[in-house]
């Protein structure tokens, strides 16, 4: 087992970390492309198929090349969050927040007491089942794990101010797909108003000192969005990514 959160020690570092999207319970898929030079992986709760069985062992397959698995949580609720860092998650980002109580609440979730509210089993993955010491595996502490909350919407983005003083909050994901229908403008991604919340969520989420990621569509904008100061770039979706590249295939051999 590995006893590093590397995503969030480059992190630290400076350092901009790219990965995928996963909604494919596939532990083979997760560790296919933990061998590439990805630097994490986000397990989809909210949208994916997992169940908590599968999350254990695509989390288990992540970790055998020092890539990190995170959990996108399906909302804000104690006793999912616990499972998922029981399981051995590097983190979680909690979706559909829109105050900065909602925020708080994932911080609450996401540690032990007495910055939050988690519960402690020294007898799950996480602890190594408590076969060793688990404290060799840092994972009983609030420093390893870290937390995100998405901004995609409205009355998120409006208090983000706030929530940006929230200490333990250590990454704030820009959710653009939901931000365009929050906007009333589903899909319009070159909209002058995403574009305002793409470059307004980077730049104040740099300068508080905190991390910001955001999923980018092809390599220039990931190239942009690095250049505006985003340290967490999503490079796609696993589904999308093998069809895609099986359908750039498919076209290229039709064309010969």
């Amino acid at each position: 087992m590995s006893l590093d959160n590397h995503v969030k020690l480059k992190l630290e570092k400076g350092k901009t970390v790219f990965g995928t999207w996963n909604i494919i319970p596939s532990p083979q898929l997760c560790e296919i492309q933990s061998q590439t030079d990805i630097d994490f992986q986000i397990l989809d709760m909210e949208h994916g198929l997992f169940n908590f069985e599968s999350l254990e062992n695509c989390i288990r397959a992540i970790e055998l090349f020092n890539c990190s698995p995170l959990v996108r949580i399906a909302g804000l609720n104690l006793n999912d969050s616990q499972k998922a860092l029981d399981s051995g998650a590097h983190g979680l980002i909690f979706p559909q927040v829109n105050s900065v109580f909602d925020c708080q609440q994932a911080i609450n979730f996401s540690h032990y007491p007495p910055e939050g509210m988690r519960g402690y089993n020294p007898f799950t993955r996480s602890h190594g089942y408590s076969i060793k010491e688990s404290s060799k595996l840092n994972r009983d502490r609030n420093n390893f794990a870290f937390t995100s909350v998405i901004i995609e919407n409205i009355s998120s983005f409006g208090n983000l101010e706030e929530i940006l003083k929230i200490d333990a909050l250590d990454l704030i994901y820009l959710g653009v797909y939901d931000m365009s229908v929050s906007l009333g403008k589903t899909g319009q991604f070159n909209d002058p108003e995403l574009k305002k919340f793409i470059e307004v969520g980077i730049k104040k989420t740099r300068d508080s000192g905190k991390s910001v990621g955001l999923m980018t569509k092809d390599l220039d904008q990931a190239h942009f969005f690095k250049k505006l100061g985003a340290n967490f770039i999503v490079l796609g979706v696993d589904s999308n990514l093998i069809g895609s590249n099986l359908n750039n295939l498919t076209q290229l051999m039709n064309k010969n």
